[in-house]
């Protein structure tokens, strides 16, 4: 619960949409593509330039269809420091994305 009310003060972000993230994330976990701590669902990785948290191929064990991106030059808000890459990454791949 801590989690859900630091994230909107910290990014800025209403109630409700930390809500909604949290929902999808919980339906995630039941879902049939996650078994034995493995997702087997589309995830993009985005990872600050030389991230120590950004460990491709202990993420590639629980996620292996992950596209792992580092973003060069950036810090924590990677979002922030370079918008239009990261905006672009994403694009890219809900682009490959079949719905």
């Amino acid at each position: 619960m801590k989690l859900r009310i630091f994230l909107p003060a910290l990014l800025g972000i209403s109630l409700f949409s930390i809500s909604l993230v949290a929902a999808t994330l919980d339906g995630m976990l039941i879902h049939s593509n996650v078994n034995d701590g493995i997702c087997t669902l589309p995830v993009l990785g985005l990872y600050a330039d030389k991230s120590r948290s950004g460990n491709s191929e202990y993420m590639k064990t629980h996620f292996p269809k992950m596209d792992y991106k580092e973003i060069p030059g950036t810090g924590h808000f990677l979002m922030l420091e370079k918008p239009e890459a990261f905006n672009r990454l994403v694009l890219e791949f809900l682009d490959t994305q079949k719905y």
